[in-house]
């Protein structure tokens, strides 16, 4: 009978599932899609917005954002050094160097963009700006930014689902992202924003 037991247990043992990341080494364009859980901790107050994130290797990304109902808020473009955020509800189009203080305009996020852009892509953030530690499975798990307070945190990884936490002083953003399979058609206007008639051009 202890026999039978302690077989059935051990047939009852789950073996941890190992967590592995993206291969994206071969991409040269990828697209995700996803939600932004935005926890402004100043004025204690969350918000939910949807994602759709256009990147191009090695210095393109596109980051569209709408809130409920598909209402559209805002988008952000980097272009290596320079950036461009478009604000539909305060009519507002920021142009400038692109900086960690630059992205709370949009993201609220206190990250540069190429750290942001790295995490996209599953590459190694930068060793000069980040201390990261590794899981068992030696995928980035935590990195802490050695002059901010900012650190990033892989709450999930598979091949095509992530939730990654982004925590700093004023703000703790979740950002669950999700793989799409097929990659956009790549137009001129995709890394580029112009100001609509009656929007306010800001240059930073």
């Amino acid at each position: 009978m202890l026999v039978l037991i302690s077989s059935i247990q051990m047939s009852c043992v789950q073996t941890p599932i190992k967590e592995s990341a993206p291969d994206y080494s071969k991409k040269l364009v990828m697209a995700w899609r996803g939600k932004a859980l935005i926890f402004d901790k100043i004025k204690d107050k969350k918000n939910t917005v949807a994602l759709e994130v256009v990147s191009r290797r090695p210095k393109n990304m596109r980051i569209d954002i709408s809130a409920t109902l598909g209402i559209y808020v805002g988008s952000f473009v980097w272009n290596e050094h320079k950036m461009e955020i478009l604000l539909a509800r305060d009519k507002k189009f920021i142009v400038g160097p692109a900086s960690a203080d630059s992205m709370q305009e949009i993201l609220k996020m206190q990250i540069d963009p190429q750290a942001l852009l790295d995490v996209f892509w599953e590459q190694p953030l930068s060793p000069r700006e980040w201390n990261c530690e590794r899981d068992r499975s030696e995928l980035t798990k935590l990195c802490k930014h050695k002059t901010l307070a900012v650190q990033i945190i892989w709450q999930e990884r598979s091949p095509r689902h992530r939730l990654i936490e982004i925590d700093s002083q004023k703000v703790n953003t979740q950002l669950s992202l999700n793989e799409v399979e097929e990659a956009p058609e790549i137009k001129a206007s995709t890394f580029q924003l112009r100001a609509p008639e009656g929007f306010k051009n800001i240059t930073l």
